[in-house]
């Protein structure tokens, strides 16, 4: 891990590709202002042995829930937690390359669930999912795709679409894919390259920063009531205090 990783601020970090194994204990990795979530690769989600591998860190003053799923042959993971006064889902995929179309249902299967379990929850889904042969883009409903080649995935284009998710990820990696996606329920997401990382990155996979763009509330906007004076009533104080004054 980078070693100012202690100093961060971020709501939450995603990482795919972590290659971290049960070998690894969590409060070896330096996050120590994280509760961190973790799916690593293992014999049930790969053939490889090294590899793979998910992780979510949630800043531990922020409430958050490790949302358990079914173990598939590839590593993902979702997690819950709430930020001023939002509720997120935040999921983190790795999907090797030439997986399995069945791999893909079975991830938007998981998916679909957590949507219609929690239809109040913003979503944020994250990964790289290896689909460098789909150009993403968005129209007001949500996302839309092209390819010039056969997509044998198309399961996913066509899902998030469904849920009318938007893929909000355009930066490019060094050889000008984009392999890292980040589809989520919020149009207004914003997605852009970071300048601070946690591990150091590769020619494949640009560190990201997301900017969710919500509101700020402060802890007396949060807590405090307000009473909202109508006319009425504003004319009967007005005379009172006329009539203590006078």
């Amino acid at each position: 891990m980078n070693r100012n990783v202690a100093d961060f601020d971020f709501i939450f970090i995603s990482l795919s590709e972590t290659w971290l194994t049960d070998s690894i204990f969590s409060s070896e990795l330096g996050l120590i202002n994280y509760n961190v979530f973790r799916c690593d690769r293992s014999s049930v989600t790969s053939v490889h042995n090294r590899g793979g591998g998910v992780l979510i860190a949630v800043r531990n003053d922020v409430s958050s829930q490790f949302l358990k799923v079914t173990v598939s042959d590839f590593e993902q993971l979702f997690v819950k937690f709430c930020y001023n006064a939002t509720t997120y889902i935040l999921c983190t995929v790795y999907f090797p390359p030439k997986s399995s179309v069945d791999s893909f249902k079975f991830f938007i299967l998981t998916l679909e669930y957590f949507i219609t379990t929690y239809p109040d929850c913003s979503f944020i889904v994250s990964g790289d999912f290896n689909l460098p042969g789909i150009v993403w883009s968005n129209d007001e409903n949500g996302v839309t795709y092209s390819t010039s080649t056969t997509c044998h995935a198309r399961c996913v284009p066509e899902s998030f679409a469904y849920f009318n998710f938007f893929q909000l990820n355009e930066v490019k990696n060094h050889y000008g894919s984009v392999l890292d996606l980040v589809f989520s329920s919020l149009c207004n997401l914003i997605i852009a390259r970071s300048d601070e990382y946690v591990v150091p990155e590769n020619r494949y996979h640009p560190t990201l920063i997301f900017d969710t763009m919500a509101p700020v509330l402060s802890e007396s906007e949060l807590t405090h009531p307000y009473f909202d004076f109508n006319k009425q009533i504003m004319e009967k104080l007005n005379n009172f205090y006329c009539r203590t004054i006078g």
